[in-house]
């Protein structure tokens, strides 16, 4: 570990050796952490190339909480970090839940070497940026209205006509396109979580945590309809060669509303809270009694989920927008449990590729392999769906529809239920009703236009977004994700 850091150390004197490495030659390192700062709008925060958003005086004195109205003494945001995590098997079989966050904070509890997240050495075990996405000379994080923090060429754009786009701005609506009044970009993998005894990619045994590499950028425009906002986009994907059937992402999200904007000063931040809507992906921050630390009146702090079209394995309509297209409703009735007796049709699910196939429950029962582990299920026995497992338990072919919760009070009684999927469209397997229903298991790769707004007149631009560039998916006659 400490030759890698030392290796590391040497590139980032000499960046130029960097400059024509395409992004598969690279991996996360912490020598290239650097910062930035949202002010395209009201909203003005600090944030890493790491995906932290918000406070760091442990690392920069000069940090500040998110601050709204800007220009304003009042504090809002204290940190924002991203946090991807999964279920794996470790190199002995052992089962291991791997949680990969932004470096400075642990999910969970605080980040120390006592949790695991740093180690021996004093590194973080964390995403870490990747090389090559910015000005090193400068070690600011690259942003759009700043030309000065551009690399001089994109590591992941080598493959182009133009490799690397030298001199241009990698924009998430295509090169040199300027839409937002400022953008930030930059990449992360979680190449340095050593963790677990873990190894994702059976084509470089250095490479730890996941196999996890994100693509990360926030948006702010000036405009009065959403110069309250600040947009983040995190699309992480697999580049390891473990196919990894149990993952999750989330956001840890600390308030501070109504303290002093200092970083160090927390005189009104015993009185926040939180709530929630799940049918609006709405979650926000509240302080209690509304006073900030200068007896000014506060606002909320809230996150907004725009893009969670959900699990595209489960044969559910998780987010909702399918509900005028085929397929029967979910309702409490389809949690009871299910007795199949031996001749009776159920549906059986390949957990390496998620077809379904409806089948006859045998005398033995039917098996079904998932994470390199046989389950058997078996005629003449009640079969319930458990919550949160990624199983179909019983053998309808949707997975885990009854996700959700019941509240119950301090004396045991009940006080109501909630359910994610209740009221959404989901498909039967056995019939075939909603199959054809596109916005059921919709992913954004999936190459349809599932809310149908694309015009390929206009829209049919390719995978850089630029009309006219001649890049891959361009004039072909469908949406090409980019």
């Amino acid at each position: 570990m400490t030759k890698l850091y030392h290796l590391i150390f040497c590139v980032l004197c000499f960046p130029g050796l960097i400059l024509s490495q395409n992004i598969n030659e690279l991996h996360g390192d912490q020598a290239y952490s650097y910062r930035g700062i949202y002010e395209g709008n009201k909203i003005r925060v600090p944030f890493y190339n790491e995906g932290f958003i918000g406070n760091r005086p442990d690392i920069n004195p000069d940090d500040f909480k998110g601050n709204w109205p800007v220009g304003s003494t009042m504090g809002y945001i204290n940190q924002l970090v991203p946090f991807i995590g999964a279920e794996v098997l470790d190199k002995n079989s052992v089962v291991q839940h791997i949680v990969s966050e932004a470096q400075g904070q642990r999910a969970g509890t605080s980040g120390n070497a006592a949790s695991g997240d740093v180690d021996e050495f004093g590194y973080w075990r964390s995403l870490a940026p990747l090389p090559g996405f910015a000005n090193d000379n400068v070690q600011e994080v690259a942003m759009s209205h700043k030309k000065g923090t551009w690399p001089p060429r994109w590591p992941d754009k080598m493959d182009q006509r133009d490799a690397g786009w030298p001199g241009s701005w990698n924009g998430y609506f295509g090169r040199n396109q300027f839409n937002a009044d400022q953008e930030s970009y930059f990449v992360v993998d979680d190449y340095l979580n050593d963790e677990f005894l873990f190894y994702p990619d059976a084509t470089d045994s250095s490479r730890r945590g996941l196999g996890i590499r994100g693509y990360i950028r926030g948006l702010q425009w000036n405009n009065i309809l959403v110069e309250d906002v600040l947009f983040s986009l995190y699309d992480f994907e697999n580049i390891g060669t473990y196919n990894h059937d149990k993952m999750n992402f989330g956001m840890l999200s600390g308030p501070c509303i109504g303290s002093q904007v200092s970083s160090s000063v927390f005189d009104d931040a015993g009185d926040d809270g939180g709530e929630y809507d799940l049918d609006l992906d709405l979650g926000w921050h509240t302080d209690q009694d509304w006073i900030g630390w200068d007896g000014s009146q506060v606002g909320y702090h809230g996150l907004a989920f725009f893009e969670t079209p959900g699990n595209p394995y489960d044969g559910i309509d998780n987010d909702g927008d399918g509900i005028n297209g085929s397929g029967p409703i979910i309702s409490e009735t389809l949690f009871e449990p299910v007795t199949y007796q031996v001749g009776d049709e159920v549906v059986v699910i390949d957990y390496s590729s998620f077809e379904r196939n409806i089948e006859l429950m045998q005398a033995d029962g039917v098996n079904i392999i998932y994470l390199g582990k046989t389950y058997t299920f078996l005629p003449n026995v009640a079969l319930e769906e458990i919550p949160n497992n990624l199983i179909d338990d019983n053998l309808n072919g949707i997975i885990d529809e009854n996700n959700g919760s019941e509240l119950i009070d301090e004396n045991g009684q009940f006080i109501r239920s909630v359910w994610l999927y209740v009221n959404r469209k989901y498909v039967n397997y056995f019939t075939g009703e909603g199959a054809d229903n596109l916005l059921i298991d919709e992913r954004r790769d999936d190459g349809i236009d599932n809310d149908e707004d694309w015009n390929s007149d206009e829209d049919d631009t390719g995978k850089d977004g630029l009309a006219g560039s001649g890049d891959a998916g361009e004039n072909d006659g469908i949406p090409t994700p980019g």
